[in-house]
């Protein structure tokens, strides 16, 4: 089998991610503005002629846009973490029962990802890590990575179940709150991710220079 050439695909997948930290950090701003809006209402302030849909259909637009460019960002980068595997001698994880494709679906699944795929982590780092400080580099920020989706993931389905039809505008007031907390971990989760795919690919693109010596 030939390998796998992911430098292109790592280019596109930094600048959806980039893409979607921009707009996450937007719709925080506008998230502010809602906040501020409601607030008003609860001190009995009237609202601007217009304001109430204008806010309700930028919140629907602004969903289904980061919503659209989350799930893309996510697809394709377990489509290059796949490939990178692919790409490594899989012999250690097939002996434990592991395939490519079971290995990198470990790392997305909450509470799951912290426990299961630690030999997938650790035949990467082994695989591309030329030092040991690089590679506990690696595996810090892999770990990291694993931990802050578990919390992205937990934190989204509880906003999604608590505050997905808000009975009362404090209710509402609330439900921004944690949704400004979620976005704030997630432009950070975005960051990481980009970060994490910078790395290995040097570090795959490394390796393959070594080879060719």
């Amino acid at each position: 089998m030939f390998p796998f050439k992911n430098n292109t695909l790592s280019r596109i997948i930094i600048l959806f991610l980039f893409i979607e930290a921009v707009s996450i950090f937007l719709f925080l701003g506008f998230c502010v503005y809602k906040l501020l809006f409601f607030k008003k209402m609860l001190n009995g302030l009237p609202a601007l002629p217009g304001e109430t849909v204008m806010i309700a259909d930028i919140s629907k637009i602004g969903f289904r846009l980061i919503f659209g460019l989350m799930i893309s960002c996510l697809l394709l980068f377990l489509f290059w973490l796949y490939r990178l595997y692919r790409n490594i001698d899989s012999t250690k994880n097939l002996e434990n029962g592991f395939t490519p494709v079971s290995s990198v679906l470990a790392l997305v699944v909450p509470f799951a990802n912290l426990l299961i795929p630690r030999n997938t982590v650790n035949e990467i780092c082994n695989s591309y890590i030329i030092t040991d400080k690089e590679k506990v580099y690696a595996k810090r920020m892999l770990t990291n990575w694993r931990i802050l989706f578990a919390v992205v993931t937990i934190c989204s389905l509880y906003c999604i179940t608590m505050f997905y039809t808000p009975i009362s505008v404090s209710e509402v007031v609330k439900g921004i709150y944690y949704k400004i907390f979620l976005l704030v971990i997630y432009i950070h989760f975005s960051f990481l991710t980009m970060e994490i795919v910078e790395l290995l690919n040097e570090l795959e693109r490394k390796r393959k220079v070594s080879l060719l010596i």
